[in-house]
């Protein structure tokens, strides 16, 4: 029987599927769901309250984020990602 989260992430996978589109909740860019798992922009499941704070592996705590924001997240909560724009000030 596979765990709760496997189940969550397999859940947030199929609404991403369904809605035909599926972008970072943590930097707001599309995610490429072909990319192989291993891939810095791959698709992953993040915890919005991390589990080391009492998060719970449910849908409502759970949103897709790229592999590199996840990671670079980790357990912080106040984690914003450094804006990136395509034009020089």
């Amino acid at each position: 029987m596979p765990s709760v989260w496997r189940l969550v992430c397999a859940r947030v996978r199929d609404l991403c599927v369904q809605a035909g589109r599926c972008t970072c909740g943590i930097c707001g860019h599309p995610i490429n769901l072909a990319l192989h798992h291993e891939h810095p922009m791959s698709f992953t499941v993040d915890h919005i309250v991390p589990r080391s704070l009492g998060g719970p592996d449910s849908l409502d705590n759970a949103r897709p984020a790229h592999r590199r924001c996840n990671s670079q997240r980790g357990a912080d909560v106040t984690y914003q990602p450094a804006i990136k724009t395509s034009r020089s000030w």
